[in-house]
């Protein structure tokens, strides 16, 4: 009955069965990086309404080591994006199966979508470990460890293969392909292929940077992987007035949705991230100076 209706309940990130839907088959396998409140029931009146949804198969979220998945006291710190932008990120073969180069926010969503989630491992030396190791907010190096996380380390490759149980042979070739082909400068020759030459964060201790390296300072490590899932990026479609969109493309007179229930301002192929409090006061803002004109033209 009212001229104007907001929507505005954030994500669906909190909804096992919608992220099921849009983003991974296992999402009891994700890390819930987030409050738990947001259950997209914004989404789901729309949706019956006759709303078009668009974009809702992105998140943003960040690499989380596995432990917290039951271990509260491990997010939503330690990130492990900067580490493993750096290093080698392995599925249970003990081969590559992304570009480790597109960033942690990008890996989360491809990682989120594998068969297995929890089948991805991060592989990297001693040199990794005590520089790209120590340079986030809430470094991986001490506070992995710290806070009741699993670090894996070796003498050798093999050993580091036998203790997290993946094939030494082909986690050994890995590495040794991908050592060859970075120090060559080759990165496009590497498969998956790996974005070359990206920075990652400044060093507190020294104020120098770390860019990708080979693997070969022993001791090896390695940390198990999960995506950690803060919130979705897609959702309803709506006007650049904030309207909300039919499947048809026409707009629902008097509905509006803003922040994070809304799609098509984040996601695509590299879930390009703009920032929630952003994406949520800015179409806020709009779709306030959009109900005042509608009012004012029926005052």
């Amino acid at each position: 009955r009212a001229r104007s209706t907001v929507l505005a309940d954030g994500g669906f990130q909190g909804n096992p069965e919608l992220v099921r839907r849009f983003i991974s088959k296992r999402p009891e396998s994700l890390v819930q990086r987030n409050a738990k409140t947001g259950r997209g029931d914004a989404l789901r009146m729309a949706e019956e309404g006759g709303a078009m949804l668009t974009g809702t198969d992105r998140f943003y979220g960040h690499l989380l080591v596995q432990e917290a998945l039951k271990n509260d006291g491990l997010w939503p710190y330690p990130t492990i994006d900067s580490l493993a932008s750096s290093a080698v990120v392995v599925d249970s073969s003990g081969r590559r199966f992304l570009d480790e180069g597109i960033g942690g926010v990008t890996m989360s969503n491809v990682i989120a979508k594998l068969d297995d989630p929890l089948s991805a491992t991060t592989i990297f030396d001693n040199t990794l470990w005590e520089t790209t190791g120590r340079v986030e907010f809430t470094p991986p190096n001490p506070f992995v460890v710290a806070g009741g996380g699993t670090l894996t380390t070796a003498p050798t490759l093999e050993a580091l293969a036998q203790a997290i149980n993946i094939p030494a042979a082909a986690l050994v070739e890995t590495i040794r392909s991908y050592n060859e082909l970075v120090e060559s400068g080759n990165f496009a020759a590497l498969s998956p292929p790996r974005s070359p030459g990206r920075m990652f964060g400044v060093l507190r201790s020294s104020n120098t940077r770390t860019e990708i390296r080979p693997i070969k300072d022993p001791p090896f490590h390695a940390i198990r992987l999960c995506a950690g899932l803060t919130y979705t990026m897609g959702g309803i479609a709506i006007s650049p007035r904030t309207e909300v969109r039919r499947a048809d493309g026409s707009a629902i007179a008097g509905l509006y949705a803003i922040g994070a229930c809304t799609g098509g301002l984040e996601g695509g192929p590299m879930a390009g991230y703009i920032g929630g409090l952003c994406k949520a006061a800015s179409l806020g803002f709009i779709a306030s100076e959009e109900i005042g004109a509608r009012l004012w033209a029926h005052r």
